[in-house]
């Protein structure tokens, strides 16, 4: 039965008991207080099943408690892969560096240029008239054996009161090294000066440094 329905009949019942107790007033021999009280109990009883049946109805089932899940797998971030072009190859310039040891070639005559060697290297800033010594350190990356009729030649450019060559001051064989100087004098005027010279073997032939060694040694200095 629905609600609806015994709210309804409680109402009916009690309406009902009321009419009849005002009928059964002016009768004689008839008691109002159990017939009254007789219908209140009967309602009492309809409106509890009511209530009973509300509380059923309120009452809501809830749904059985969720499985727990499992907890998330963080996701890790991709690993970075090393760029071909993060590695940098650094070729340090050697001025004078002990320790340089290039390559030989199968070349007879072949030389390489270690750096400048002293205070004057190219670039360097010199009074006018100024006296000073170039120093270049070679190695000897060829063949053959320099002995002491190899020579440094003056080969171009500005010649600054230098010699027209110089003697090697010793023997060097193949991988040694050693250093040839020359004294020039700064010219008077200001500028940039530049001389190129070059290596020469006993039989007239020259060769420089470089790959292809036709590269020559230079003394550059500045006058201001």
């Amino acid at each position: 039965m629905t609600l609806h329905t015994l709210r309804t009949l409680a109402l009916t019942t009690l309406a009902a008991a009321l009419v009849l107790a005002g009928c059964n007033a002016g009768a004689p021999g008839v008691t109002e207080v159990p017939l009254a009280t007789q219908a209140a109990q009967t309602v009492q009883a309809m409106l509890t099943q009511v209530s009973l049946a509300a509380t059923s109805t309120a009452t809501v089932a809830l749904p059985p408690p969720s499985a727990t899940l499992p907890p998330a797998t963080p996701t890790l971030p991709m690993p970075l892969l090393p760029s071909a072009t993060a590695s940098l190859i650094f070729t340090p310039a050697f001025y004078g560096t002990a320790g340089v040891h290039p390559t030989l070639t199968t070349f007879c005559n072949a030389a390489f240029f270690v750096g400048d060697i002293g205070s004057t290297r190219d670039g360097s800033v010199l009074a006018a008239g100024e006296t000073y010594r170039k120093t270049w350190d070679v190695r000897n990356i060829g063949t053959c054996t320099w002995s002491r009729e190899y020579r440094l030649v003056f080969n171009g450019g500005k010649h600054m009161d230098g010699p027209d060559w110089a003697r090697f001051p010793q023997i060097v064989g193949p991988g040694d090294h050693l250093f040839l100087s020359v004294t020039m004098i700064a010219p008077a005027k200001p500028g940039t000066y530049i001389g190129y010279w070059m290596l020469q073997a006993p039989d007239g032939s020259k060769f420089g440094v470089g790959d292809n060694g036709l590269t020559p040694l230079t003394v550059k200095i500045v006058v201001p």
